[in-house]
């Protein structure tokens, strides 16, 4: 009897940069559409529960702006702050988390481009842990 053997895509991207900025959301959207020729637009916002106290919760949308192509390319801008409250508290001081799934794109080539634009302070690579890639499911999925 053949075997046949399925190829899982994975859903975590090929590299993850932290970004801070001074800057609006759609401010650094349209810097790194213009700096990486993306066309990043707003998608439906990351709905998350988290505790404001130590008996309350509360529902906060971090603004998603996100851009695929058909050749299966995905790059996703997520807010880390939002009234407040931070979708990933290790990370406090970064204000975006730029997600990229592509084969087209280096790492090295996307920090040179963001590196030094004016809506945008600093970049950095971030590892990703199991928290943080459920996040990026959730991100990847709208």
């Amino acid at each position: 009897m053949k075997k046949i053997k399925l190829k899982q895509e994975s859903v975590f991207p090929e590299f993850l940069i932290g970004i801070s900025s001074q800057h609006h959301d759609f401010q650094v959207a349209w810097s790194i559409n213009k700096l990486l020729q993306k066309n990043l637009k707003k998608t439906r916002s990351l709905s998350v529960r988290l505790k404001s106290g130590e008996m309350t919760s509360s529902v906060y949308n971090f603004s998603v702006f996100s851009y695929s192509d058909l050749d299966g390319n995905n790059f996703s801008l997520v807010s880390n702050k939002e009234e407040g409250a931070t979708l990933y508290p290790k990370y406090k001081n970064i204000d975006f988390f730029f997600i990229v799934k592509s084969d087209e794109i280096s790492i090295d080539k996307v920090l040179s481009k963001i590196s030094g634009n004016e809506f945008i302070i600093g970049s950095f690579i971030i590892t990703t842990n199991n928290v943080f890639n459920k996040i990026i499911e959730r991100v990847l999925e709208n």
